[in-house]
């Protein structure tokens, strides 16, 4: 019942395999190169089906599981790989080879260039085995096999296969699957374990779901071209039942379509649909663009440019033609009409400007000849109060330039000229004084300096000694504000403000002379505004630094003072304090209700003795405190009104004598 395994290799029909793709190989290169409509690569196109080939491999040979480069080996469990005519088996030919998956023998294919990310198919025929062999049963119902296509880890399709038929049926089968690897593995093997009869398979087909069309002749308007769809290459692939559709209704079932006199209603895509090994629809497809014989293009370009036509710069207005071969390999008429397009004339305006820090400066341009429909643009579009008029405004910061676009209003190529204005500017911010905020007391100066500029102006002339000088001074008697014009070398000004605040003068107003006796006390009350103080000499002085000491000196005495007020204003004066001799005098009368009876006195004295007598000679009072009186009693009890007489003796600390007898009257 088993074949020995086929391990050798049919080498010839190798060779044939090999020569055949290589035959077609330039062919393709050549198709690929020139019309760059396929975009399939030649090893797409060659498939290696276990051997690259130019059309579909079928995998199985009639008569061979090694045709070509095709290599199969088993697989455990299998032991072997078993190959003999269908008629074995339950089919008619005893000439077609085919193959079982049983138990014993599962088929593997390994290293099968493909190309990762184009899709294929894997078709089949297949049929359960009909005929049983001796000592085995018939296969199962359904008999299935699995075909896995994979590499390594990556698994790319895995699908059972059943086949139920009782009486011998071939039948199609036919996936797809998409590689990610150059390489694929083919695995076909049965799942009725442990079945020993299983599936017979034939026509193991793998290609491009894409199929190739090959083009030839010339894609031009007039020319003559054709398609042709794959063909067959046996014993390795068999296309029939070509059916072509077409642009405006064309169908063709021939393998080649050809073409006359071509005219651009071909153009379009055209697809053939084949049948392949019996079994697998498969498809192809290829676009024609017809290009036309001659071209006619327009172009334009701005007065003074040129271009470039057909490898010849023209700047003036025409039409220029040129005959050429297209990508297509037609002769083509190619004609360029050129238009020149005026623009701008020319731009008046300033080229620089030297203008002053802070300046409002005006950008003025007039563009001829005079077009109100020509645009302006002016860049940079920083500081200016406009960007899209001809003139322009703004406040000079620091040098910079600008630029001006004129562009004329022609809808086909808006033409344009630039003119640059340099915007030098000098600084402006050079002007510096010493004060600019002062305060001075009335009487006082102040010198004011400046510098950075090479002359100055100052206003008002009020108090000041000069106003063209950098340095001068004011003798303001009153509050000022001065402003001060600095001119630089590059003739731009500069300004600055001095304020000059003129304090309120101290007012101190005290007695020129004070008269005073020993032991008295005099207190300053000076009319001022000022809020500190300071007294020399500080003696018979009770402070020195306050507006209304007490004054009480021994001998006359000149006190100094300075005031100043709180703004810093001082002033200075002086006061004389004279100490006269001490004065003793008796009064003529007194009541005892208000006043006692004693010497009055102004300055210092001790009293020796003062004695009051009544009339009859009799002591009433008698002390020697002068600063004690006679209160009009005696001996507890009011004394009469009436005429008494005193003796009183005493001594001022200007070593005087003080003797005094008399009358006094006490008065009730």
């Amino acid at each position: 019942m088993h074949n020995k395994i086929f391990t050798g290799l049919l080498k010839l029909f190798v060779k044939c395999i090999v020569e055949c793709c290589y035959r077609h190989l330039n062919t393709y290169i050549q198709i690929i190169m020139k019309f760059k409509n396929y975009v399939a690569s030649f090893a797409a196109l060659c498939l290696l089906a276990f051997g690259t080939g130019t059309h579909a491999q079928n995998l199985v040979a009639n008569g061979t599981f090694t045709a070509g480069t095709a290599s199969w080996t088993f697989y455990a469990p299998g032991t072997t790989s078993e190959t003999n005519p269908e008629n074995l088996y339950g089919g008619a030919l005893a000439t077609n080879i085919t193959g079982e998956i049983d138990n014993e023998s599962n088929f593997r294919q390994v290293n099968i260039p493909v190309t990762p990310g184009e899709t294929y198919h894997l078709s089949l025929r297949r049929s359960r085995r009909v005929i049983g062999g001796t000592g085995f049963a018939l296969p199962p119902i359904p008999s299935i096999i699995r075909a896995k296509v994979y590499n390594g880890a990556n698994l790319f399709l895995t699908q059972d296969i059943a086949s139920s038929n009782t009486t011998w049926n071939w039948q199609c089968a036919s996936f797809q699957f998409t590689p990610t690897t150059a390489t694929v593995t083919l695995d076909l093997e049965n799942v009725n374990n442990p079945s020993t009869l299983g599936c017979i398979i034939d026509d193991i087909t793998i290609t491009p779901v894409k199929q190739v069309i090959t083009f030839n002749g010339h894609a031009c308007v007039g020319g003559d071209f054709g398609l042709t769809a794959p063909g067959s290459v046996a014993p390795n692939t068999l296309y029939t039942n070509y059916s072509w559709t077409g642009p405006n209704g064309f169908t063709s079932t021939a393998q080649s379509i050809n073409f006359t006199n071509a005219q651009t209603n071909l153009n379009g895509v055209y697809t053939c649909t084949m049948t392949l090994n019996g079994c697998l629809q498969v498809t192809g497809e290829y676009t024609i663009g017809l290009t036309t014989t001659a071209t006619n293009d327009v172009a334009y370009i701005c007065q003074g440019d040129s271009m470039s036509i057909f490898g010849i710069f023209r700047h003036v207005s025409g039409s220029y033609d040129s005959t050429f071969q297209n990508v297509n390999g037609c002769d083509s008429l190619s004609t360029v009409t050129l238009h020149v397009v005026p623009k701008p004339g020319s731009i008046l305006g300033a080229d620089s400007l030297i203008v002053c820090q802070y300046d409002t400066v005006r950008l003025e341009t007039t563009t001829v000849p005079i077009n109100t429909n020509f645009t302006y643009e002016w860049r940079p579009n920083i500081g200016i109060n406009t960007n899209n008029q001809p003139n322009v405004w703004l406040i000079a910061d620091k040098s910079i330039d600008y630029k001006l676009t004129v562009t004329g209003n022609d809808p086909n190529l808006p033409c344009s000229i630039d003119h640059t204005v340099h915007v030098i500017v000098n600084p402006g911010n050079f002007l510096k004084v010493n004060l600019t905020d002062t305060a001075i007391c009335p009487g006082n100066k102040v010198s004011l300096l400046a510098t950075g500029a090479q002359s100055y102006a100052w206003s008002p002339a009020l108090y000041l000694d000069t106003v063209t000088s950098d340095h001068p001074v004011s003798s303001a008697e009153t509050s000022m504000n001065y402003t001060l014009v600095g001119t630089s070398n590059k003739g731009c000004r500069d300004t600055q403000q001095v304020h000059i605040t003129v304090h309120p003068e101290a007012v101190l107003n005290i007695p020129r002379s004070i008269n005073i006796y020993g032991g008295e006390t005099y207190q300053m009350e000076p009319l001022t505004n000022a809020v500190h103080f300071y007294w020399f000499p500080n003696s018979g002085l009770n402070s020195t630094g306050i507006s209304n000491p007490l004054m009480s000196p021994e001998v006359n005495t000149r006190y100094f003072v300075s005031a100043t007020t709180e703004n810093g204003c001082s002033i200075f004066d002086s006061t004389d304090v004279y100490v006269k001799g001490t004065v003793i005098d008796m009064p003529n009368a007194f009541t005892p209700n208000n006043s006692n009876f004693k010497a009055s006195k102004r300055g210092i004295a001790t009293l020796n003795s003062f004695k009051v007598f009544n009339r009859w000679g009799e002591e009433v009072f008698s002390t020697t405190n002068i600063e004690q009186g006679w209160d009009g009693r005696f001996k507890g009890s009011a004394q009469a009104a009436g005429v008494y007489v005193y003796v009183v003796d005493a001594l001022t600390q200007e070593g005087k004598v003080f003797k005094k007898q008399g009358t006094v009257t006490l008065i009730r």
